[in-house]
């Protein structure tokens, strides 16, 4: 008579209604975990200082990397206009209204790099 408490064979030789157990190479540890790396690349922040255009040259970086001050270059803007229609409207006379044009004081100011004459900034008096 066989022991009632002994543990059935395992695995069973055969298990009715099942599909044969077929080895799948478990040796009894866990599968190997794969760990992935990544490797972030950071680039030092490039820190600009903020230039304020107004009516006077600035010093700024060309395209080549240099040191440069702006050239300044005068043009009629919105204020310029707007003097020169205030003018012939108040007095009546239109050749006093062309006296706006002939004040830089009235004028847009365009800065301009000397190497390569790019427009690095504006400054609109309106």
């Amino acid at each position: 008579m066989a022991d009632p408490y002994a543990p059935p064979p395992y695995p069973p030789a055969q298990n009715p209604g099942y599909p044969p157990v077929q080895d799948q190479g478990y040796s009894g540890y866990p599968p190997a975990q794969q760990t992935a790396t990544t490797v972030v690349v950071q680039q030092q922040p490039v820190i600009q200082q903020s230039v304020v255009f107004r009516d006077r040259p600035v010093l700024v970086t060309d395209s080549n990397g240099q040191q440069v001050t702006t050239q300044l270059q005068f043009k009629s803007g919105a204020l310029t206009w707007l003097i020169c229609c205030a003018i012939c409207w108040l007095t009546g006379f239109w050749c006093l209204a062309l006296i706006p044009f002939c004040i830089d004081d009235t004028k847009d100011v365009y800065h301009i790099t000397p190497t390569d004459g790019r427009v690095v900034g504006v400054y609109k008096r309106l």
